[in-house]
């Protein structure tokens, strides 16, 4: 089970759909839905907002995820969010990290993906194809983490895929854009494939 939702404008709604596309071609999810922020996500993304604009992401998957627990949303679903914002950090294993693409918090069921912040450095036309593909990238990426992909046999650098594949770390949008037309089309390697059993 997955929703997708989006901080509401044209540019996010097309992203977010391509996006979920891609997941349920991909991942074969039967439940899913792709809507814009509610209220309470609007909130959540407020609180999160630092005072020079960046966006604090683990502020941001902990309200997400308070709200989970008090609503009683399903353990199962992935909530991912296509959050604003041209800046945001969060600190994971005793490292501060800035400025990601996308982050999973896969305790919690709860997955992000800075729209916003993958438009502004690729540079392209905020509702190009390609956009479309990088924002969908980060998303099936982080779908694939949500779904136990972080495999350390072999070793690789905090559970990515060596291989041409959704899963392998990118560090820039024009790299994940060569990655992309690399492969051909978005979806995971054989080796992941595999280890999920699919």
């Amino acid at each position: 089970m997955i929703q997708i939702s989006y901080n509401p404008n044209t540019a996010n709604k097309y992203a977010a759909e391509f996006a979920l596309n891609t997941i349920v071609n991909v991942g074969g999810e039967r439940q899913t839905s792709c809507q814009p922020f509610d209220n309470n996500e609007l909130a959540n993304l407020q609180g999160s907002e630092e005072p020079d604009g960046t966006i604090n992401i683990g502020r941001f998957l902990n309200r997400q995820y308070e709200d989970r627990v008090t609503y009683g949303v399903p353990s199962d679903m992935i909530q991912l969010s296509l959050i604003p914002g041209r800046h945001n950090i969060i600190n994971s294993g005793g490292r501060r990290i800035t400025d990601t693409f996308g982050f999973s918090y896969r305790q919690g069921g709860e997955v992000v993906v800075a729209a916003d912040l993958i438009r502004d450095e690729s540079g392209l036309e905020p509702n190009s194809k390609l956009i479309k593909q990088l924002i969908a990238y980060t998303a099936l990426h982080e779908y694939g983490h949500m779904r136990g992909l972080a495999r350390t046999d072999p070793p690789t650098e905090y559970g990515h895929c060596p291989n041409l594949c959704a899963m392998r770390s990118t560090g820039s949008t024009t790299e994940t854009a060569h990655l992309i037309g690399a492969m051909g089309r978005l979806a995971f390697c054989n080796d992941c494939t595999g280890w999920l059993g699919w």
